[in-house]
């Protein structure tokens, strides 16, 4: 048994990892308010607007640090992670009328566009580089809901 204790470490390190990155991601989705917008707005396919990559966001106290992509289009705005990590975080996409309430907002040195997310009622407040403001596609003018 002894023998096959290196063999091991080969096969339960990367699944150990595995693992707790799958659960990481599963709670920051969860608790942050990624997979309760997923229920409402999961995007059916690629967006097309105008891109921008390398994103920070925020969802509650989730932080989200340049591994955001966003495609503005005229319907909405297109939402979704970096490949790794993007298990239980689909895509969204939220239509313009969705988003209410936009406003800018600093922290320390990060300015952010914040804007709140409507179903019927009010879903979650999102924080996102502020870059997507400067966006001729972005419908939703600070100041106004």
């Amino acid at each position: 048994m002894e023998a096959y204790a290196p063999y091991f470490a080969f096969v339960a390190g990367p699944l150990m990892f595995a693992a707790l990155w799958s659960f990481a991601l599963f709670v920051s989705s969860a608790l942050g308010g990624w997979w309760k917008l997923s229920n409402r707005f999961r995007a059916d396919g690629p967006a097309r607007g105008e891109k921008l990559s390398m994103l920070s966001g925020r969802m509650r106290f989730f932080n989200y640090s340049f591994v955001l992509h966003a495609v503005l289009s005229e319907r909405g705005l297109y939402l979704s992670v970096l490949l790794p990590f993007r298990p239980f975080h689909p895509p969204l996409f939220i239509p313009w009328e969705s988003i209410r309430n936009a406003r800018r907002e600093s922290v320390f040195f990060l300015r952010y566009a914040v804007f709140d997310v409507y179903g019927p009622e009010k879903l979650l407040t999102v924080r996102i580089s502020e870059r997507v403001l400067e966006s001729a596609h972005w419908k939703v003018r600070p100041g106004r809901g």
